[in-house]
């Protein structure tokens, strides 16, 4: 399913008519540029819809920015894992235009 400023409402929507106030969309482990094209899509959600700006907290990245450590990596593919968590991911955020905390 693709990610839009239309389907984002309607969860957020949904979400509130079950009672729930404020929620944070995870984004799963995908490419770089996926990643950012999602992370744009949640900012201008956040900038233009009313509801979705209230109820969204921010955004939960479900990895591949992960501890150097080792321990468990889930159903992450090694492939996708990267270590290097604060310039990548900075940059990664500026690319969107988005400035999530």
């Amino acid at each position: 399913m693709n990610l839009n400023p239309e389907r984002l409402h309607q969860a957020a929507i949904s979400l509130a008519s079950s009672g729930v106030t404020r929620f944070l969309p995870t984004l799963i482990t995908a490419s770089r540029e996926r990643t950012i094209r999602q992370l744009k899509i949640l900012a201008q959600a956040m900038e233009r819809d009313p509801v979705f700006e209230r109820m969204c907290l921010g955004v939960h990245l479900e990895g591949p920015y992960i501890s150097p450590e080792d321990g468990p990596e889930g159903l992450i593919p090694e492939s996708s894992l990267d270590f290097r968590t604060g310039t990548r991911l900075n940059n990664s955020k500026k690319r969107a235009g988005i400035a999530f905390g």
